[in-house]
């Protein structure tokens, strides 16, 4: 990239914030609805009916002004005066120097009118003046069709406009560029040296014989969040087309779009600014479906250009970070499929050899994402089975903006990349929770062995595992809410399938709490703990139940594990304990999930470590009561080995604690400080026992040990890597270190 052009990129977050940030105290406010009052537009309950009226107003106001606009359509036609012969078909809704322009309001009738939600609230403007358009379904019939020749020529116009012309929250649908000369260029938008400030808005359906969504001509407007959808051109620009322009263009998508040149965009004499926008679907004629450029040179950042007409550019461009088919020379660039969520795509509707009857499907253009993505149809996070490569692989020095935890610190490629929408990473640590996947970063005190609900009886016992909700619920919330308000941040139930596990129940009273919880999959196979229907299960049964808990769901939950919980008894590992411990050692080299198991016997420890790194070397282990086994020495060997050392009976014989506390300081000064684990082995309720018996509560770390540790001589910096990194590096998610 020329060093002018980067200096202009670097300059543009600044423009930004002058423009888009900064709070104004508007003179005046103006509201437009479908009202029953006085309709002067003082308020939504005497709203103006007619946005024209409004603009009428706000011109001849003190600036800045603000026009709020309701849910609904509004037409350009609608509110002016019948002049003869005038040409309705000129009729345009013109933006205004120091006016804002913003729709997506709930408007009067509504419990707050003030609620403002551009999807929920949509508010559209339309070129069809007559309401009377066929519903096309290919964007290439739209020019000349015959219900669409009385449409307005341009539904909106930003000429003779500088930045402080705003539009905000707006459906821009129905414009039909189809006069020649004049009225041929921009069907929804036509900004002749004009440089309006463009957000939030779609442009949809618009045609033109050039530039079928948005037409610069010598202009430099800014467009950010912006959506150019099934627009067409006879000829160049089917979203848009720029003529000796500079827009920029921030967070945009362009899909389905289409001309004879430029399906996308169509750029001459000019070098707009692209940055982290989305192509797809784009289609043409000759030349280019995406990216048309005749002595132009646009300069693009943190883009992707997939699934369009090839190839993705003609012509020159200065691309850096981006996603390109075909591939393109520059810093950064890809060419790897971008894992849409779902791609947009032209149907051939039966036909395929006439592409006349063509239609367009909607698409999704997240990234999937295995840390989870926002789907905007449940309005939730979701987890995908695959990352796209496209997550983390912007330009470094760009700002991560709005991008929500876990974000790797690095911004994400295509249109939703530094904002609130932008997928989550899996280049950094999280954990699978109760709640979700959840950012490991700043949790605070993190427990890694506790229970919350345990079934010591057996499973042929009648009732097992099973107890009313609430009443576990009722006992157990006060104690989670009690160590989330002493600063723990996350809780690790370390029931497995033969000790009750009972995941819907866990789920309630972490909700009630407020506090994730971690919860596992794995069979507790000692003693007569394993369920008959596990214990009779192949290895390979095991590894796949495993597999299932940990990337899908657990039993109808919609939970999934988040490590793996086994056991050994007191003597030597026996044939079930270790075809349970392969299952699990399989399930943890395919997932990246953790081994954690219940271990007092030293022998075992050594053999389960063995048999885990046979079948691989990055396979994470937990030592589980270490502590019951009083050696330094082995301590030692298996931290090497890379083992996590667990001492988790905090608070159950206080007068153990120097032991414990010799151990961890030898521990942290041989520098094994990073595979220390501490927790209570506490709670828990247990079903068949009134109010679930005798609790323990989850605070003695916190409360007295942490005191001691302080006292004997361990730091805080060595105290916060014990009880707040360690468990992340023990049992954390991270693509960079997964088997």
């Amino acid at each position: 990239m020329k060093a002018g052009n980067l200096r202009v990129l670097r300059a543009i977050p600044l423009v930004l914030i002058a423009i888009l940030l900064c709070p104004f105290a508007y003179g005046k406010i103006i509201y437009v609805d479908d009202a029953t009052g006085l309709n002067d537009g003082s308020s939504w309950e005497n709203a103006y009916i007619y946005l024209q009226d409004a603009l009428v107003d706000a011109n001849n106001a003190e600036k800045p002004v603000e026009i709020r606009v309701a849910q609904g359509i509004y037409r350009p036609n609608e509110g002016l005066v019948a002049i003869p012969e005038f040409d309705w078909r000129t009729a345009t809704f013109q933006l205004i120097n120091g006016v804002s322009l913003k729709g997506g309001y709930a408007g009067s009738g509504e419990t707050d009118p003030n609620a403002h939600d551009v999807k929920l609230y949509e508010t559209i403007l339309s070129g069809d003046l007559n309401s009377d358009d066929f519903e096309a379904v290919n964007p290439e019939d739209l020019l000349y069709e015959p219900t669409r020749a009385d449409n307005s020529y341009h539904v909106v116009t930003g000429s003779g406009t500088k930045k402080t012309a705003k539009l905000d929250g707006f459906t821009i649908i129905a414009g039909n560029a189809n006069g020649r000369p004049l009225h041929g260029i921009g069907g929804g938008m036509q900004n002749k040296s004009g440089s309006p400030t463009i957000i939030n808005s779609k442009f949809s359906w618009n045609s033109a014989i050039y530039a079928g969504g948005v037409d610069n001509d010598h202009s430099e407007p800014i467009l950010v969040n912006c959506t150019f959808s099934k627009n067409s051109a006879e000829y160049f620009g089917g979203g848009m087309d720029n003529l000796y322009s500079t827009p920029t263009l921030i967070n945009c998508i362009f899909y389905g779009n289409s001309a004879m040149m430029g399906g996308g965009m169509d750029n001459i004499v000019s070098d707009p600014i692209l940055i982290n926008c989305t192509f797809s679907g784009n289609i043409t004629q000759r030349e280019s479906g995406t990216i048309r450029n005749m002595n132009s040179q646009p300069i693009l950042t943190n883009c992707v250009l997939w699934d369009n007409t090839l190839p993705q550019i003609w012509g020159k461009a200065s691309i850096s970070y981006s996603n390109i088919q075909g591939g393109w020379e520059g810093e950064g660039n890809i060419d790897v499929d971008p894992l849409f969520v779902e791609p947009g795509y032209w149907d051939p509707n039966g036909t395929p050899d006439d592409p006349n009857n063509d239609f367009w499907v909607e698409g999704d253009y997240h990234l999937m994402s295995q840390a989870s993505r926002w789907d905007p149809n449940s309005e939730s996070w979701v987890a995908d089975d695959v990352t796209s490569p496209c997550i983390d692989a912007g330009d470094p020095n760009s700002a991560v903006g709005d991008e929500p935890e876990p974000n790797g610190g690095r911004i994400n490629m295509g249109a939703y990349g530094g904002t609130a929408e932008a997928s989550k990473s899996v280049s950094m640590w999280w954990f699978e929770t109760t709640q979700g996947p959840i950012a490991a970063d700043g949790l605070g005190v993190i427990l890694p062995h506790e229970h919350i609900f345990t079934d010591l009886r057996g499973p042929a016992t009648r009732g097992y595992g099973q107890a009313d909700a609430a009443d576990v619920v009722r006992v157990m919330e006060p104690l989670l809410e009690e160590a989330k308000d002493k600063g723990v941040g996350l809780l690790f139930e370390c029931s497995s399938i033969g000790v009750g596990r009972n995941v819907s129940i866990l789920s309630e009273v972490s909700a009630a709490s407020g506090l994730p919880v971690v919860v596992p999959t794995g069979v507790y196979g000692r003693a007569n703990f394993a369920p008959p229907e596990h214990k009779n299960m192949s290895e390979d049964e095991l590894t796949e139940l495993f597999i299932s808990e940990i990337r899908e769901e657990i039993e109808g939950t919609g939970i999934k594990a988040g490590f793996i919980k086994i056991a050994t008894g007191g003597s030597n590992m026996n044939a079930l304990e270790e075809k349970i411990l392969r299952a699990a050692g399989r399930a943890a080299r395919e997932t990246g999930a953790a081994v954690a198991s219940h271990t007092t016997v030293s022998s075992n420890a050594t053999k389960q470590v063995d048999i885990l790194e046979s079948i691989s070397p990055k396979i994470r282990f937990i030592w589980v009561h270490a502590q019951s086994v009083n050696n330094q020495s082995l301590y030692q060997q298996l931290a090497e080995r890379g083992v996590f050392i667990e001492f988790d009976s905090l608070g159950w014989n206080p007068g153990q604690d120097p032991t414990f506390i010799a151990a961890i300081k030898e521990l942290v000064v041989a520098g094994y400080g990073e595979k220390i684990l501490l927790s209570h082995d506490a709670g828990w309720y247990q079903p068949g026992e009134q109010s679930g018996g005798t609790q323990m509560p989850y605070t003695y770390l916190i409360d007295t040990f942490i005191p001691k540790l302080r006292d004997s001589g361990v730091d805080d910096e060595a105290i916060r890597m014990i009880t707040e990194l360690n468990p992340i590096r023990a049992f954390g998610f991270n693509q960079d270190v997964n088997p």
